[in-house]
C-alpha cells in the first residue's frame, strides 16, 4: 500500500492522473461501499479481490501483453479519463498479473 498512503490528494496539484484514477477505481467498483468497508481487513480484502477476478475470468485474455495493455491505458489518459470499457480492461489486467489488491488499496 505505499502507493496509497504516499499520496495526500489534499497537497497535489489538480493533475491529470487524479481524474483518470478516478475513472479507473470506479470503473472497477472499487470506489463501492462494499471495498471500503473491508480497507482495514486484508484477509477480507483478498478473498474480494479474488471475488473481482473470478467474476471477470472469460472477460480478459490471460495473454495480454504490458504493450496490449499500455495502448488501451495511454488512449485513455489522452483523454483525461478511460471509457468505462477501457476502465475494465486495465482493472482485468491486475488479475492477469496476480491481483488487483495494490491497485484496490490505491483506490
Amino acid at each position: 500500500l505505499y502507493q496509497a498512503k504516499s499520496i495526500d490528494v489534499r497537497k497535489e496539484p489538480a493533475v491529470h492522473w487524479r481524474t483518470f484514477d478516478s475513472h479507473y477505481c470506479d470503473q472497477n467498483g472499487w470506489l463501492s461501499d462494499d471495498y471500503r468497508a473491508l480497507q482495514h481487513d486484508f484477509a477480507a480484502m483478498t478473498v474480494k479481490a479474488e471475488e473481482f477476478c473470478n467474476s471477470r475470468r472469460g472477460t480478459w485474455d490471460v495473454n495480454m501483453t504490458w504493450d496490449d495493455v499500455e495502448k488501451v491505458d495511454q488512449r485513455g489518459r489522452k483523454r483525461g479519463a478511460p471509457t468505462p470499457e477501457e476502465g475494465r480492461l486495465l482493472g482485468s489486467w491486475t488479475c492477469a498479473m496476480g491481483s488487483p489488491l495494490c491497485d484496490i488499496g490505491y483506490c
